[in-house]
């Protein structure tokens, strides 16, 4: 079935017209995305590549509990029926607001926005019902390595400096780091800034529980890395913005430098894991080999 049939089935589970165009928007690494155009308005379906229905109502859960704090983001739009997931022989799709908007440069303004964004995300009350496990840690390192035998595609180099990379990174990952809910990606391709130069925080699939530290580092690692070059002065200036919002512990800053490189390293484990010893695509290969690139960097200004 062609994309235009797929997105006017979904179209009929709601009340906002015929359609009158659409574009594909996808843009990270996972989920097929469109931008969609009625008669009433537009807005943005998500056609769910990796995620199961479980996964895909946690997601719904938190954006509730989003909603209820006024937190900018973009949220779901329900069904005829008072539901927002509809499950077909496609996947599983969601429709959410559209928001008008671009990709933030790398400003300091901007870094200001998403560090005060973050901050608040982790001041957020706590819910019990959305208390989970971060499905990037060491756990998953640790069984990715003991994959590398029998993957498909063989980079012996890479996976001997990735179990080296994890056995040195882990004597630095700490369990007494303050823990709440975090995004786990924040990335500029995952937020939008709108004409009136608010900063909106998209895409709550990674969400998880763990340490904030991790969330503070990959955060850092999605704003302040330009052509893959670690920005000092943009990330201590986030570091000054959130801390304004909610003050780092002393262990935080402590670790902060080790936890920058261990969130490149679990991103990298993502992309291994997900396609390159299988797949090898291009893309994500190539992606793989600059996070590799940026974690060497990472340890070599660890050593200084």
């Amino acid at each position: 079935m062609d994309s235009k049939n797929i997105i006017d089935r979904q179209l009929k589970n709601y009340d906002f017209g015929s359609l009158i165009s659409f574009s594909d928007s996808s843009g990270g690494y996972t989920n097929i995305n469109y931008k969609v155009t009625t008669d009433k308005g537009t807005f943005f379906l998500r056609n769910y590549v990796h995620k199961d229905p479980q996964g895909i109502d946690y997601e719904l859960r938190l954006m509730h509990h989003l909603q209820q704090h006024f937190y900018p983001t973009a949220y779901p739009i329900s069904q005829k029926d008072g539901t927002y997931l509809s499950q077909t022989e496609q996947g599983c799709f969601v429709l959410f607001e559209y928001i008008e908007g671009r990709e933030p440069s790398l400003s300091t303004d901007n870094i200001s926005k998403i560090a005060k964004l973050i901050a608040r995300l982790h001041l957020l009350p706590q819910q019990a019902d959305l208390v989970r496990p971060n499905g990037l840690g060491l756990a998953p390192c640790l069984s990715l390595i003991d994959k590398f035998d029998k993957a498909p595609y063989q980079f012996p180099s890479l996976f001997e400096a990735f179990h080296n990379n994890t056995q040195y990174l882990q004597n630095y990952l700490s369990p007494d780091l303050p823990q709440g809910l975090i995004h786990g990606d924040a990335f500029p391709d995952n937020t939008i800034l709108n004409a009136a130069n608010q900063l909106f925080l998209i895409d709550f699939e990674e969400t998880a529980s763990d340490a904030l530290l991790i969330d503070i580092a990959m955060t850092i690692n999605g704003f302040c890395f330009i052509d893959n070059q670690y920005q000092a002065h943009l990330a201590d200036h986030f570091v000054k913005e959130y801390n304004a919002i909610r003050p780092l512990v002393p262990l935080e800053k402590e670790l902060l430098p080790y936890y920058i490189v261990w969130t490149a390293h679990i991103m990298l484990a993502w992309h291994l894991e997900f396609d390159v010893i299988y797949q090898c695509k291009e893309r994500q290969y190539n992606r793989a080999m600059e996070l590799m690139q940026r974690i060497e960097r990472g340890l070599a200004r660890l050593e200084v």
